[in-house]
C-alpha cells in the first residue's frame, strides 16, 4: 500500500476546517476514516446548511486569502462528493493508495 500521508492530512484538515466554520456554535463535527488496501476514505458530517450549487471548485484570485480548500481537495482525491440533506452536510473524499489504472488507448495508424 502506498500511503499518501501528506495528501490525506491536508484533505482531512481542509474538510474538517470547513465543517467547523459552517457549523453552528457548540455543534459537533463527525469524522469517519476508513483505510483499506486500495484507499483512504474520509466522511465528515456537520449540522449546518451549505448551498452546494453555489460552491466553487475553481481557484480564487491570487489576492484572496481563502477559498482554495475545495479545489485542493478535488485535486488530491480520486473521488469527492459534498451533499446537504435535512440540515446535515456530508463530505466524502477518497484518496487512492494504489496506482490507478491508466486508460488503454488503441494505436491509431
Amino acid at each position: 500500500m502506498c500511503w499518501k500521508v501528506d495528501d490525506s492530512l491536508l484533505v482531512l484538515s481542509e474538510l474538517v476546517s470547513n465543517a467547523i466554520v459552517a457549523s453552528p456554535p457548540s455543534e459537533l463535527v463527525r469524522v469517519e476514516i476508513a483505510v483499506t488496501q486500495s484507499a483512504v476514505t474520509f466522511v465528515i458530517e456537520n449540522r449546518g446548511r451549505v448551498d452546494t450549487a453555489a460552491l466553487s471548485y475553481d481557484l480564487p484570485p491570487a489576492h484572496q486569502c481563502s477559498g482554495r480548500g475545495l479545489a485542493v481537495v478535488r485535486a488530491l482525491t480520486s473521488e469527492f462528493d459534498l451533499r446537504c440533506r435535512a440540515g446535515i452536510t456530508r463530505a466524502r473524499a477518497v484518496i487512492a493508495t494504489t496506482p490507478q489504472p491508466v486508460a488503454k488507448v488503441d494505436k491509431v495508424s
